[in-house]
């Protein structure tokens, strides 16, 4: 058996997509994270969806209030 027998197409975002196509990418395949492409549509890097939400929610309101 070869890695091509068992590999699956999965859903991947580019490194120009916006952080709010790589949430609606997240959330329609109920992902754990992305692989993000270059612009040869090579993996980059696979973000976790932790840090895609991150990106997503502006720094002041992920402070703290005391």
């Amino acid at each position: 058996m070869l890695a091509r027998d068992i590999a699956i197409q999965v859903p991947t975002v580019t490194m120009s997509d916006s952080i709010g196509h790589a949430i609606q990418v997240m959330a329609l395949g109920r992902l754990p994270g992305l692989i993000v492409l270059d612009e040869r549509q090579r993996p980059r890097v696979v973000l976790p969806g932790t840090q895609v939400l991150r990106l997503a929610v502006p720094v002041a309101s992920r402070r703290t209030r005391r």
